[in-house]
Formats: C-alpha cells, sequence, structure tokens
C-alpha cells in the first residue's frame, strides 16, 4: 500500500513543478529521482499533502454510489494543434451526453490539455492514472500517443487513440485500440486512383514521418502491380515551408500525376503549385481538407481546378448518410458550429467505450473489461462503422473525395 502512495506522491510532485514552469521544460529540481534524494520544500510538502488527502477523501465522499467509469483524455487544447484538439474534445463530449442521458451515471470525462507538446502529454497522462485514477486514456495524433504509452501499460489501462500515424502501441502493448485505416491500405488506395483517373506515370511527394512512409510503401506496392511507372520521389521534413525547387524538380519529369503524402501542408503546397504553373498536372493527396487552413473555400477552389483529389474517410460533406446528417445536426446544435472529421472520430470513441462500459458495470476490474469488451465493440459510427480487428486496429474504409462545385464529394 504505502508503495502505491508513495507513486501517487512522486507523480503529484511532478505535475506541480510542470504547474510552476507551465512554459518550461520538465525540471530535474521536480522529478520522481529528486522527490526521493532531497529534501523537499516544505510549502511543496503542505501542498502534496492536501492533494494526497483530497484524492483519498474523494471515493469515500460517494462510497454508496457506483462510481461511474472515468475516461482521460490527453489533447491539444491549446497551441498549434488546438483546432484539432477542441474538436476531439467536442466529439467525446457529445458522446458521453448522449450516453448518460441513456445510462445516468455511465461516463465521466477528465480532459487534460497537452499543447501539442509530448512532455506536456506525459505529465498529463501521468496524473490523469495517478490522481484522476482514470479506467481508460484516450489520445489522438502519432508524437502525443508514443511518449505515454509505457505510462498506460505500467498501470493496465487500455489506450483509445485515433491517429493515421505508428502502428507501435499495437505491438508493444496488448489494450491499445487504434482508430484509422490502415496506413499501408491507405497508400494501395492512392495508388488505385491515380490508376483509375488514367494516369500510368507519376512522381511522388511526401514528408518524413513513420505515416508516410508506410503510405508510400503502399503504394509503391500497388502501384506495380497496376503497372504505375513511379518516375521519382522526393522527401522534405516536417515544417518545410517552401516547396518550389521540389515541386520544379519532379515536374521536370514530365508526369502526368503528382501523389502526395502532406496532410499537414496540402495548403502551402498547392499555393506554390500554383505559383509554378503546373496546375495542368493532377494531384493526388493524403487527407488534403485535413486542416481548416488546408480546407477554405480558396483552396477548395484550387483542388477543383487542379482536378485534385484525396484520400478521406467515411465522412464526406456531399454523401452524408442519414444517420450522419443527424450527428451533424445534433453537433452542430450543441456547440453552435458543425464538425470536422476529428469530431466524428471522437464521437465513435466516445460510442464505443461506452458501448463497452455498459457491458462492465458492476465489474470489479474495470480497466481489464474495457479492454476485453472493445475487442468485440461494434458501433455504425458518425465516420463510418467502427469494430476492431484482431489487431486491435479498427476497420475503418478510405474512400476517395474530390472538389465539385465547390463541395467534398465522394469518387469511389
Amino acid at each position: 500500500m504505502w508503495g502505491k502512495v508513495l507513486g501517487i506522491m512522486c507523480s503529484l510532485y511532478e505535475y506541480i513543478g510542470a504547474q510552476d514552469r507551465p512554459d518550461g521544460p520538465r525540471a530535474e529540481t521536480h522529478s520522481c529521482s529528486h522527490f526521493f534524494r532531497s529534501r523537499v520544500p516544505f510549502p511543496t510538502l503542505v501542498r502534496l499533502a492536501l492533494l494526497l488527502v483530497l484524492t483519498a477523501s474523494i471515493p469515500a465522499l460517494h462510497a454508496e454510489e457506483p462510481r461511474r467509469f472515468k475516461i482521460g483524455a490527453s489533447l491539444a487544447l491549446s497551441g498549434k494543434l488546438a483546432s484539432s484538439g477542441e474538436q476531439q474534445l467536442r466529439g467525446l463530449t457529445l458522446a458521453f451526453e448522449e450516453a448518460n442521458l441513456a445510462t445516468p451515471g455511465l461516463l465521466e470525462l477528465v480532459a487534460e490539455d497537452n499543447l501539442g507538446d509530448a512532455g506536456k502529454a506525459v505529465l498529463g497522462v501521468k496524473k490523469l492514472v495517478a490522481l484522476d485514477g482514470v479506467d481508460l486514456v484516450f489520445s489522438a495524433i502519432s508524437h502525443l500517443v508514443l511518449p505515454v504509452v509505457d505510462i498506460v501499460k505500467q498501470s493496465q489501462i487500455p489506450l483509445f487513440y485515433s491517429t493515421s500515424g505508428t502502428d507501435r502501441p499495437l505491438k508493444n502493448y496488448d489494450l491499445a485500440f487504434k482508430d484509422w485505416s490502415e496506413a499501408f491500405e491507405q497508400g494501395s488506395t492512392l495508388a488505385e486512383a491515380v490508376h483509375k483517373a488514367g494516369h500510368r506515370s507519376v512522381v511522388l511527394l511526401s514528408e518524413q514521418n513513420e505515416a508516410c512512409e508506410d503510405i508510400l510503401h503502399g503504394f509503391e506496392d500497388r502501384a506495380r502491380t497496376l503497372a504505375l511507372n513511379v518516375l521519382a520521389k522526393e522527401l522534405f521534413l516536417p515544417g518545410e515551408g517552401d516547396f518550389r525547387s521540389i515541386l520544379f524538380k519532379l515536374a521536370s519529369k514530365q508526369p502526368q500525376a503528382f501523389a502526395l503524402c502532406d496532410f499537414r501542408d496540402a495548403g502551402v503546397i498547392m499555393v506554390q503549385f500554383k505559383s509554378l504553373s503546373l496546375m495542368s498536372i493532377p494531384t493526388f493527396h493524403v487527407f488534403a481538407p485535413f486542416l481548416p487552413a488546408s480546407d477554405t473555400p480558396a483552396m477548395r477552389a484550387l483542388y477543383e481546378e487542379n482536378r485534385a483529389q484525396s484520400l478521406w474517410v467515411d465522412f464526406v460533406e456531399g454523401a452524408l448518410a442519414p444517420h450522419q446528417k443527424a450527428f451533424v445536426e445534433r453537433f452542430t446544435a450543441r456547440f453552435a458550429s458543425p464538425p470536422r472529421v476529428e469530431a466524428a472520430f471522437a464521437y465513435d470513441a466516445g460510442q464505443a467505450i461506452a458501448s463497452a462500459a455498459r457491458s462492465c458495470k458492476g465489474v470489479e476490474q474495470r480497466s481489464a473489461c474495457l479492454g476485453e469488451q472493445l475487442r468485440h465493440v461494434r458501433v455504425e459510427g458518425a465516420a463510418g462503422p467502427l469494430t476492431f480487428s484482431t489487431s486491435r486496429s479498427s476497420k475503418r474504409r478510405s474512400v476517395v473525395i474530390e472538389v465539385r462545385n465547390g463541395i467534398w464529394q465522394r469518387v469511389w
């Protein structure tokens, strides 16, 4: 018991240090090792003691009530990725509100702002686990997911993450669940889109990251079977701002099409593509409208002029099924703005978690039960049907979209 108490105090000590220095790196003066080997200042000890007493007293205050399933969310609610984090929070919130209407007292959401920073994500998840006592952690975006896997694994808490990137958590932890289409399959679908459009030669431009690497492997593998000739391939580092020399170099190969893994940079690339008078060469993208800046009316006009196509998920503005339209209406009524794809995925995650929680009511080993039930969950889904394979990766399908008359429409 005392080992657990010391562990909680250690995590609280780190968290207090992070709050004292919200803009700085994690300081050695507030590390766990410092806690055990040094004389902690009296004011800090008082704060630790008060937090520990409050944490211990909360379950006692509600001992007679069945405890809700407490779900932690590590989200980028500020910083450069705040638009995505806010959409994810709203999606989870709506799903949990609806679940609690159907089954009162089922779920409680505890959100931590990781600022889009990996170090903040680690500290936030440590707090969710040690202080808040969550039964499951939700997160998104590869560089914010990978650093927290060991934390949830140590406590045997399920990790539900939404990202097109890494599969490593699935390989390292048997209670990790990934909700997105497979990167290799995305690349294969992108190659099929180029081929179906009648093109027989293509050049590749891609950001250097794990997800794009898998997508390129899938593209090149499928291109070989389709006799689609890849004339050249160029890579760029995250944060690149000027693509004109790379675009000019690739265009000199005289391809019939460009294929791009550029979901963070599609807007910038298309503007520079036009500045080089390359708009007669069709482009094929990975999630072109993913960021708001890449999905403005001006950007849609560029995509339409270029006859660009993009991979997407089954949440297409101009091709929504009745239940998807109903979700958009409920979301818009609740938050006074329509949902983006991140909100749809988070809403589906909330539905899946709620379904698992209903099956686990009254079970003592709550986290283990949630992990087991998620393996078998089936949700109709705002972003398409959601179910998990034996490898705990969702079986979401990729679709191909293009802009027609200013609206994203499904091609196939």
